[in-house]
Order: structure tokens, then C-alpha cells, then sequence
């Protein structure tokens, strides 16, 4: 606020006023367009974009970093994407001819004002986040609206997308992961309350293996996929293996706790708030059934996602993770920490194409999601092996 009272706009601010007026704009434009026309439209941008995002990618092998590099991907891009649009504006204008009747044309028109104000925050986002710095886009309400509704697949494409501009030169890059937190007492510290799991599951036809760490007295958090279609499910501790039983398992947040009698490792911290990107962060675990690691990471973002459960069948809601570093098969189950030692999340996956990203879910998230899991002793059904 300001010293008159009235509030101060910032650039997150401006932008937000930017797009709203544009949706209004686009909401006229929508009604006399049409469903067909903006759709069509849509879908010839992203095509340009793509294609130019793909060029650009490839050309820049060949181009040495400075202006001109940058140069010649925005105005590939821009020009592929006016390509694109104009294609897209005159097959949707020739398909609306086929439209007839009041009725289809109003319905045609009003779907046209739900498909261009849409458009709007979804290219906006498309475009801007992965190019935004915290104090600019990231704190676009927008633009984390978008964001926390956005599915997998559309992050990726937002990534494709934007790469090209951010190589050549135009934004700034997250900086890789430090190795240096690793030097820190946290990775040793927190070693005796995380565990590698293994576990019999003959209907899969294997032995799996994955991580998990302590979150209550003689309970163990680890995922779903990791024991799901188990008979024999012990803790690899010290002392050698206890034997645990899953007394929770839930595939569509893909977390299960299992009860291990006698153990006496202590219990982790949650961490009292969530990481900012950008900030540090420690991926723990036994990768590959491997020993003990721990990995330098960096938080590249955090946000509501509409992930698919441990068999692909269905979709569920969670806040997650998306951080850049190493993180590999055995690491699922493990914690995610800060510098610190408490824990952020619960690792879950790798990118299917990039094994330099991982994700997490948010570990208060979880909690609340455990129930008598934490007291009861009471082995459940872990269904069939994950898909």
C-alpha cells in the first residue's frame, strides 16, 4: 500500500489487467467468430509454434550465442506462429459455412466467446511462465491459476515451447542444482530415518525396490507403486531387515504406510512452509536399489496437478513438486528435504522424457490424506502390480 491509501500496482498487477481486458476483447471477437473460426485459429498457432519452437531448437546448434541468435528464433517463431494462425483463420472460416440455421449459429457463437477468452490466460501461460522471474509472472494470479490446473502433458508443451527463446538467450535459466548443500550435515543427519524397501510380488513376476522414510513411531511413508501387488514387504535397516505390513495404501495419491514393529529410527520434520522455486532442495533414497544417496536439486515449480494414479486408469489431484536434478528408479518413496533436513515432499516419478526432472508431492498434502494408517495394525489389500 502507499501512502494514500490507494494500492500500488506491480507488474504481476499490470499483467493480470493486461490479459483481463484482452479476455473482454476476446469475448467480442469470439462471439463474431465462432467456436470453429477460434478453435481452428488456436490450433494453427500452436502448430506454428511448434514447428518453430522445433527449427528453432535444431538451428541453434549451429549459431553462436549473442543477438543475432536471438534474433532469428523470435522471428522464426513469430513469423511460423502468424503462418500458422492465418492458415487456421481461413480453413475455420471456410468450415463455418457449413454452419446453417439460427440455432447453430448462435451456439456456434457463443461457443466462440468460451474458446477466445480461454485462449487468452492459456497463451499468455504457454508463453510467459517458463520466461517470468518470481518477483514478474510467477506472482501473476493468472498466470498461477493457469498453472495450477495445468496437466502434465501441457507444462511439457509450455517447456517445448518457450526452450528455444530461453537458450538463445532471452530469459535467464534456473541455475543447475549446487552440489555444495550436499556438504551440509542433513544428507548423514537424516540417513537412520530413511530406508530402502523391498518387496515379493510373484503376480508381477519381480522383486521391487524403492525407498521410504520414517513419518511416525513405527511407520514407515513410502508410494503406492512401490509395494502395490506385494505378498513380502520388509525395511532394509541396520541391524538387517524388519519385516513391515502396509497398513494404508491409496494408488490414486500413490502413498503407503507401512507398520514395522521394533523400529526405533526417529521420526522426520515436515517443513513449516513450501519451497519457492529456485530454492535447494535434497532428493534422499536408494536409487536402483542401490545404497544410500543423496542428490542436489533445485525447485523448478509448485502447483496443483492433475496426475494419473499408479495404474493409469483414472486422474486425482495433488500439489507437487517439479525439480531439476538427478533422480532415478529407487528414489520413489524417498524424501524430498531442504538444506535444513526438514522434508518437503514425498518423490514419486521421473519425466518421462527428461530423467534430469523429477517430482514430489507435497508432504503436508499427504498427511492429511493418512488415516488409520498411522495406528492401526491391520494389513490391507495391495492390489494388482502398477502399471
Amino acid at each position: 500500500m502507499i501512502s494514500d491509501g490507494s494500492v500500488a500496482l506491480t507488474l504481476p498487477n499490470w499483467l493480470d489487467l493486461a490479459v483481463f481486458v484482452a479476455m473482454v476483447a476476446a469475448a467480442s471477437f469470439g462471439w463474431r467468430r465462432g467456436a470453429i473460426v477460434g478453435l481452428l485459429d488456436f490450433a494453427g498457432v500452436m502448430a506454428g509454434a511448434g514447428l518453430g519452437a522445433t527449427i528453432g531448437g535444431t538451428a541453434l546448434t549451429h549459431l553462436a550465442p549473442g543477438s543475432v541468435r536471438l534474433l532469428f528464433v523470435l522471428v522464426l517463431l513469430i513469423g511460423l506462429v502468424a503462418v500458422g494462425a492465418t492458415v487456421g483463420h481461413r480453413v475455420g472460416r471456410a468450415a463455418r459455412t457449413a454452419v446453417s440455421g439460427s440455432a447453430a449459429r448462435r451456439a456456434d457463437a457463443v461457443g466462440g466467446i468460451v474458446a477466445h477468452v480461454v485462449a487468452v490466460p492459456l497463451v499468455v501461460w504457454l508463453f510467459a511462465a517458463p520466461l517470468g522471474s518470481v518477483a514478474t509472472v510467477r506472482d501473476s494470479t493468472i498466470v498461477r491459476a493457469v498453472d495450477d490446473v495445468a496437466p502434465f502433458w501441457l507444462t511439457g508443451l509450455s517447456a517445448a515451447l518457450t526452450t528455444p527463446i530461453v537458450d538463445a538467450g532471452l530469459a535467464r535459466p534456473l541455475p543447475p542444482p549446487d552440489p555444495s548443500i550436499l556438504d551440509g550435515p542433513a544428507p548423514a543427519e537424516l540417513r537412520r530415518s530413511v530406508f530402502r524397501i523391498s518387496d515379493l510380488a510373484p503376480t508381477c513376476g519381480l522383486r521391487q525396490s524403492g525407498s521410504g522414510f520414517v513419518i511416525a513411531p513405527e511407520r514407515v511413508l513410502t508410494n503406492a507403486h512401490v509395494v502395490a501387488g506385494s505378498t513380502k514387504v520388509s525395511i532394509d535397516a541396520t541391524a538387517g531387515p524388519l519385516t513391515a505390513t502396509v497398513v494404508q495404501f491409496d494408488p490414486t495419491m500413490d502413498i503407503a504406510v507401512l507398520a514395522v514393529p521394533g523400529l526405533t529410527a526417529p521420526t522426520v520434520t515436515v517443513a513449516p512452509e513450501p519451497a519457492e522455486p529456485g530454492a535447494d532442495a535434497i532428493a534422499l533414497g536408494y536409487p536402483k536399489g542401490g545404497p544410500y544417496t543423496a542428490a542436489a536439486t533445485r525447485v523448478h515449480s509448485t502447483a496443483i496437478r492433475r496426475v494419473r494414479d499408479i495404474y493409469r486408469t483414472g486422474l486425482g489431484e495433488r500439489r507437487i513438486y517439479t525439480v531439476d536434478g538427478s533422480i532415478q528408479h529407487g528414489n520413489s518413496g524417498g524424501p524430498l528435504i531442504d538444506t535444513r533436513g526438514r522434508v518437503l515432499g514425498i518423490i514419486f516419478g521421473v519425466d518421462e522424457n527428461d530423467d534430469n526432472v523429477g517430482f514430489a508431492t507435497n508432504l503436508p498434502e499427504v498427511l492429511d490424506r493418512l488415516n488409520d494408517g498411522l495406528r492401526s495394525d491391520r494389513p490391507v489389500d495391495t492390489g494388482p502390480c502398477a502399471a
